[in-house]
């Protein structure tokens, strides 16, 4: 079974712990319907996880158990940006997914004379990027950039 990773600003260390993040309790609780018994792994966005088991599900908060937190396993061997072109519709959307995915380190989009859409909206990029970051197994989250022009 599939042990879900959450990314975070969380302060890892051993024994007890409280998720009170409403976006992730909301999503353990009611979108993955996680029991108690079961395992996450958390991670603080810089390299460092944490495997911790469920003791209660509540509407406000997750109460777990952490163990020793350790170096996250999957860390890209060299630090990759890329620069690229805003796309039209939402096709930018799907190469910041994928960059994620593949273990890009810094997204920055850039404007060109023959662009045509010309805003992002940076904090859904970036929800994106967390997203991707989860669900591929990074311990970090790349950095969308503001656009070039």
């Amino acid at each position: 079974m599939k042990i879900h990773r959450f990314i975070g600003d969380y302060d890892l260390k051993s024994g007890p712990f409280e998720l009170t993040e409403p976006a992730v309790v909301r999503q353990i609780a009611k979108v993955l319907r996680l029991k108690p018994g079961e395992e996450l792994i958390l991670c603080d966005g810089r390299d460092l996880e944490a495997r911790g088991k469920i003791v209660s599900v509540g509407p406000q908060s997750v109460q777990l158990t952490l163990w020793t937190p350790r170096p996250t396993d999957i860390r890209p061997q060299t630090q990759v940006a890329l620069y690229c072109s805003i796309l039209k519709k939402e096709n930018f959307d799907l190469v910041v997914q994928k960059a994620t995915e593949l273990g890009v380190m810094d997204v920055v989009p850039v404007i060109t004379r023959r662009t045509v859409k010309q805003n992002l909206n940076l904090p859904r990029l970036r929800a994106i990027a967390h997203e991707a970051a989860e669900l591929s197994g990074r311990g970090t989250v790349p950095e969308v950039h503001a656009p070039l022009a």
